[in-house]
């Protein structure tokens, strides 16, 4: 390859439109529509398939005057026609912004209470930003916040850029640009990722509606563990290690019979099986309002321990003809709760329970619900829903700032401090997901 001087390398550089790139969306040709061999016009930010003389990135440069190329794959910078590499250090923070890289002395300072600046002199915190709601995404949004701020999947995806498994690099490219010191603008935009969830999924996630949060963490979940080599075996991934406990479920087969003229059940049978879990469902009781003196209505309020005995051991759930318990035999690092808001009447038609719970948001004792264990947790991501009972749901993510030692709410654009907002904003709101870290 010819060498340049420095002169003739950065002669298109003043060319070059930062504020015309975005790096969020797909990376597929604006003409041919595929995917392969892909570079970006650092000058209107169009993408554009190859480089060679017969290429629409070749004609792009000539007819519209356009010569720097960034490939989307390698992050090298050519100029068209001309055809060489340009190598000048002046184009660093764009690679930087497509292609965040980070080393484990950097993934250290994340959690350092630190701010930068945007393209624009915009003032954002690195992981506390903004996920752009295209369309209907935002149960995607809050799903994508709450992984990215789970440590040890945090660390591990923005250490590892590359993988085989589609879903996998896609959740680590979102991942590394929230969590970008260097970027141009203080919010990201999930299209990549929705649109091949989409396409995994076979529809049943999508951008162009609304989808049930739970289940797509679930989705996500399972996918991830599988693009991490995880299979059927428990601990067998990252995804295990990090979420996956074990519970033990006893089931009674009961026989029914008639005692002075009451009905006695006597136990038939009984059987205890160990399944592991990456959530564990906390059903609420029914919806009570309440009225007071001046006739305003509350919901009435629960205490998540009182949830919580579902896992106990000893509390029963009762079904046709027998009757469970449920008790943790294993604790996970990290444990995630969802809290059952949605259920399916008889005639088909969905219901919404928008009972308030009481949570505390440090020292949960998960002692009275396991085997033998002790295991307190600290929250540290809490993922909230208003709007339940219309069609569409507004969601949102609470997420504890460790750097400033406070909680930040993050609705699609919108990023608040908590203590600007009012403490009640952490309790009041009706919780559907939360992350809980264990402590000891």
């Amino acid at each position: 390859m010819e060498k340049r001087t420095h002169q003739e390398s950065s002669l298109y550089l003043d060319t070059v439109d930062r504020s015309k790139l975005d790096f969020d969306f797909e990376k597929v040709c604006s003409v041919s529509l595929s995917p392969t061999n892909v570079y970006c016009c650092l000058v209107c930010g169009r993408y554009f398939q190859g480089r060679g003389k017969s290429s629409h990135a070749y004609f792009h440069s000539i007819n519209d005057d356009h010569h720097v190329f960034l490939n989307m794959e390698t992050y090298e910078v050519y100029v068209l026609p001309e055809g060489y590499k340009e190598t000048s250090r002046d184009l660093d923070d764009i690679k930087s912004v497509a292609n965040p890289v980070y080393e484990e002395s950097q993934i250290n300072r994340l959690d350092v209470d630190k701010t930068s600046y945007t393209l624009t002199n915009k003032v954002y915190r690195p992981g506390y930003i903004g996920i752009n709601n295209i369309k209907h995404s935002d149960y995607a949004n809050v799903v994508v916040q709450l992984l990215s701020h789970t440590k040890p999947l945090r660390n591990y995806l923005l250490l590892h850029p590359k993988s085989e498994s589609a879903i996998v690099s896609a959740l680590s490219q979102i991942s590394r640009r929230i969590w970008n010191p260097r970027a141009f603008k203080n919010h990201v935009s999930p299209h990549e990722l929705v649109n091949l969830a989409e396409k995994l999924s076979q529809g049943k996630f999508s951008a162009n509606f609304q989808a049930d949060p739970c289940q797509f963490l679930v989705w996500l979940l399972v996918q991830t563990h599988l693009g991490l080599g995880g299979s059927s075996k428990p601990g067998s991934s990252l995804i295990h290690h990090i979420f996956q406990g074990k519970l033990n479920k006893t089931t009674e087969k009961l026989s029914e019979r008639e005692v002075s003229g009451k009905s006695v059940f006597d136990v038939k049978s009984s059987k205890t099986t160990c399944i592991p879990f990456l959530l564990l469902t906390l059903d609420l009781p029914a919806e009570s309002v309440f009225k007071d003196g001046d006739n305003d209505t509350t919901l009435e309020h629960v205490p998540l321990t009182r949830l919580l005995k579902k896992y106990d051991g000893v509390t029963c759930e009762e079904l046709a003809g027998e009757r469970n318990t449920y008790q943790i035999v294993s604790l996970p690092k990290y444990l995630i709760l969802h809290y059952k808001r949605f259920s399916t009447l008889p005639d088909g038609t969905k219901e919404y329970n928008g009972t308030i719970v009481n949570f505390p948001l440090k020292g949960l004792d998960m002692a009275p619900y396991t085997k033998g264990l002790e295991g307190k947790y600290n929250l540290i991501t809490n993922i909230t829903c208003e709007g339940g009972d219309k069609k569409e749901k507004e969601w949102s993510v609470q997420m504890r700032d460790g750097g400033r030692k406070t909680w930040v709410d993050v609705r699609d654009l919108v990023v608040s401090d908590v203590t600007e907002l009012g403490q009640d904003s952490l309790y009041l709101k009706e919780v559907y997901i939360q992350v809980w870290k264990r402590v000891n």
